[in-house]
C-alpha cells in the first residue's frame, strides 16, 4: 500500500470511519442496522401487547421473529465492523430500536 497526501477533511473521515473506499459499505450498513433495530423493538413491543391480551400464538411468532432479528443484528455489528465503527453502529442500532417503540405504540392491535 503506497502512501499518499491527505486532503482536506479525509484525515477525520479515515479516523472515524476508516479508509474512504468503504465509507459508503459502513454508511449503508449503519443504515440497515438502524432499520434492524426498528424491526427488532417493534417486534418485541408488539409481542408484550400480544402477552398481554393474551394471543399465544402471536405471542409465541413475533418473541420467535424479534430474537431471530436482535441475534442478526448483533452479530453482524461484532463481526464485520473494526473498533471505531462498532461504537457508532450499536447507537444507531439503539436509536432503531427506539424509534420502533414509538411506531410499535401507535400500532393498534385487534381484540
Amino acid at each position: 500500500m503506497a502512501l499518499r497526501p491527505v486532503r482536506n477533511g479525509e484525515a477525520a473521515v479515515r479516523f472515524c470511519l476508516g479508509p474512504p473506499q468503504n465509507f459508503m459499505n459502513i454508511i449503508f450498513l449503519f443504515v440497515i442496522y438502524f432499520f434492524a433495530g426498528v424491526l427488532q423493538d417493534f417486534l418485541f413491543t408488539v409481542n408484550l401487547r400480544y402477552v398481554n391480551k393474551n394471543k399465544i400464538f402471536m405471542s409465541v411468532f413475533t418473541s420467535f421473529l424479534t430474537v431471530v432479528v436482535s441475534m442478526l443484528a448483533l452479530y453482524n455489528i461484532i463481526k464485520d465492523l473494526d473498533p471505531s465503527n462498532g461504537i457508532p453502529a450499536i447507537i444507531i442500532y439503539c436509536l432503531g430500536i427506539a424509534t420502533g417503540t414509538y411506531l410499535a405504540m401507535k400500532f393498534k392491535i385487534q381484540k
